[in-house]
């Protein structure tokens, strides 16, 4: 009986190009889309972890008295230092620590979670968010006595920022370690002349500079040693880095250059905002 004849079939070599440029144009769609979605789900997980403070201060206002935790303070002297969120650290769930540490096998704790934004620039630091200096004063040395603010006081909670993303420090040469954020904000729409308005002058309806945009600052995680704040030092301001164009953060935003930043306000909600959104009746105290 005659055999019949066994065909061999397979790709041809223009075949076989035309599969891998077709390979080739999927992954060129799809990449900028999975980039943009580690994007947004960094900055969601951003905003979450300020919910989270949002929770914990007014917590911490509960148990206080209805007083806001002060920036840093004095405890026993000049060696002992707290910070706002040493003060916070029992209203986040899993925290037993004034200060959050890395375990031994590398995983970290609730309180560090939800201190650090994913979208941070230096990997070192559990820290990157800072408060308001107009809600969280500072009462270490002759400030040791300086009243601190209550929640009541504030009659528009839905304007006041109470904390932001901050700029991290660039070195480890100040309190504090390389890559944390400043104890707060000094430098927020500060001119580097006088004491920060912020911190000093309470919201006044009639100034007519209430409504206007504040300075946007440097947006960078430099930290310039002896200058705690400033127009050039990032490491005390806000930092626009929740809409970067490269992986971790960057010192630009996205096309059109579009700065973005994440603020808690004092009624708990938490939102995305350009430098042009932020006005100086969001930086000031009511009282």
């Amino acid at each position: 009986m005659q055999g019949r004849k066994r065909s061999l079939s397979g790709f041809t070599l223009i075949e076989l190009l035309v599969v891998i440029s077709i390979i080739g144009l999927l992954i060129a769609v799809l990449l900028p889309a999975l980039s943009a979605a580690r994007k947004t789900a960094r900055s969601m997980q951003c905003m979450a972890n300020l919910r989270s403070m949002g929770l914990a201060v007014h917590g911490y206002a509960t148990d206080h008295q209805d007083q806001l935790p002060a920036a840093i303070m004095e405890e026993n002297g000049p060696f002992e230092v707290f910070y706002w969120f040493n003060n916070l650290n029992n209203y986040y769930s899993g925290a037993q620590n004034n200060r959050a540490e890395q375990r031994a096998d590398g995983s970290i704790d609730d309180f560090e979670l939800a201190t650090r934004c994913p979208n941070a620039v230096i990997e070192a630091g559990s820290v990157t968010y800072a408060p308001n200096p107009a809600v969280a004063p500072n009462r270490t040395g002759a400030n040791k006595q300086k009243a601190l603010i209550r929640l009541a006081q504030m009659k528009r909670l839905s304007e006041i920022i109470a904390a932001a993303d901050a700029g991290q420090a660039s070195d480890s040469s100040h309190v504090g370690s390389y890559g944390d954020a400043s104890a707060a904000l000094w430098g927020i729409d500060y001119s580097g002349t006088g004491v920060n308005p912020a911190e000093s002058t309470p919201f006044n309806p009639s100034n007519p500079v209430i409504n206007d945009p504040i300075l946007a600052g440097p947006n960078s995680d430099v930290r310039i040693p002896g200058l705690a704040a400033g127009p050039t030092n990032g490491w005390a301001n806000i930092r626009w880095r929740e809409n970067s164009s490269e992986e971790g953060g960057a010192t630009q935003g996205d096309v059109g250059g579009k700065f973005i930043a994440n603020f808690l306000f004092l009624d708990g909600r938490v939102e995305p905002r350009s430098p042009g959104d932020i006005l100086t009746r969001n930086v000031r105290r009511d009282g």
